[in-house]
């Protein structure tokens, strides 16, 4: 059964790498076959390694700074590997430790990719890499209008000249997923007075699809919240359970969304996500769930952020998936957790795909860096 790539293990300010559209999950009233035990909420994770325990228990004892300095070492070794998505995934992942991420951001500011160059602007912005204006400067005038604005954004968090008005004509765009782009970028922003052109975009129907669409009102939605209009929550609580199959990457992304911006409010809608059955399954068989492993592990990492402790009992039951996007996803959840999550984590480190690997050690970063 295919599977969505999860927009919050490829984050979101790297959707330039990917199309959208990948979900072939089943819909509301269609089981998602789990692979392991039914979750047990509020368990504490460390009194069972579940899947891991035979390669948890072989590992070998290693202290936080040697784990941080492993990560650190594979995730600037993937910034510079063949694959685009993993570039921008590695730099990403060093956020946590802006000292390392700083000369990887300014070599792949003249990346090849696109994305990557998108990345690799964003993480200047976000992380306020002073030093690195200079080399994003050039990017203003770059052949792809995402990267256009990612620079404009980036010189803004810096106080430098530039000019954002580049980031109001990415938000014009036809294709959702690239006017998603700069609806996430003004929210990072933090300007309030991009909020009535957020407002209005949110009111105008793009090209593509109905979950291209989704995706793009959710992402404006988040940003309006992110810069104080609260009524901004109600679309994205508004599309926590699908009601088609075409909305299901939609909720997918709300719940991590409503993980992002803190909102206590919907705890007990994402243990719903959990917890549900499918109709007709027995109440206390293994497996049967109504959701998708996407949206459960999504709902478990936002739980994680809330503070509700509850990551290892799901990430359990796909630590083990043949599916590697899904892995990655497992790997999120785990960090949510926090340091209980680290053996867990290293585990990961060694998964026999590149993808599994550059999330579990972004997540050991995050864990250990208290990010």
């Amino acid at each position: 059964m295919p599977h969505l790539k999860p927009l919050h293990v490829v984050s979101l300010s790297l959707v330039l790498l990917a199309p959208a559209g990948m979900l072939g999950c089943k819909g509301k009233g269609q089981a998602a076959k789990a692979s392991g035990p039914a979750v047990s909420i509020g368990a504490a994770p460390g009194q069972d390694a579940g899947p891991l325990a035979a390669e948890i228990k072989a590992l070998p004892p290693v202290g936080r700074a040697e784990l941080r300095e492993r990560a650190l070492a594979m995730l600037n070794e993937m910034a510079f590997g063949e694959a685009p998505e993993l570039r921008a995934q590695a730099l990403e992942g060093l956020w946590p430790t802006p000292a390392r991420a700083e000369p990887v951001a300014r070599a792949l500011l003249a990346d090849p990719n696109p994305g990557v160059r998108y990345a690799a602007a964003v993480t200047v912005g976000r992380l306020r890499l002073d030093n690195l204006g200079a080399s994003v400067r050039p990017l203003l005038a770059d052949a792809d209008l995402s990267v256009r604005g990612s620079a404009a954004y980036a010189l803004a968090r810096l106080r430098q000249s530039g000019d954002e008005s580049v980031l109001a004509r990415v938000l014009e765009q036809a294709d959702p997923m690239v006017a998603s782009r700069a609806a996430y970028l003004l929210g990072e922003l933090g300007n309030a007075s991009a909020v009535p052109m957020l407002r209005d975009a949110a009111k105008q129907r793009r090209g593509g699809s109905d979950a291209a669409n989704l995706i793009f009102r959710i992402q404006v939605a988040e940003a309006l919240v992110k810069l104080g209009d609260r009524e901004g929550i109600h679309p994205i609580r508004a599309a926590l359970f699908p009601a088609e199959a075409w909305q299901l990457e939609g909720s997918t992304l709300a719940i991590a969304t409503l993980g992002t911006l803190r909102d206590n409010a919907v705890t007990s809608e994402l243990v719903r996500v959990i917890r549900e059955k499918a109709p007709n399954a027995p109440a206390n068989a293994e497996g049967g769930f109504l959701w998708p492993p996407e949206m459960r592990l999504a709902a478990a990492a936002s739980l994680g952020r809330l503070g509700q402790g509850v990551f290892g009992r799901v990430g359990d039951e796909y630590a083990k998936s043949p599916n590697a996007a899904l892995r990655a996803q497992v790997a999120f959840v785990y960090a949510a957790g926090g340091a209980a999550g680290l053996e867990r984590l290293r585990v990961l480190m060694a998964d026999g795909s590149p993808l599994v690997r550059s999330a579990a050690a972004a997540g050991v970063l995050r864990v250990v860096e208290g990010r």
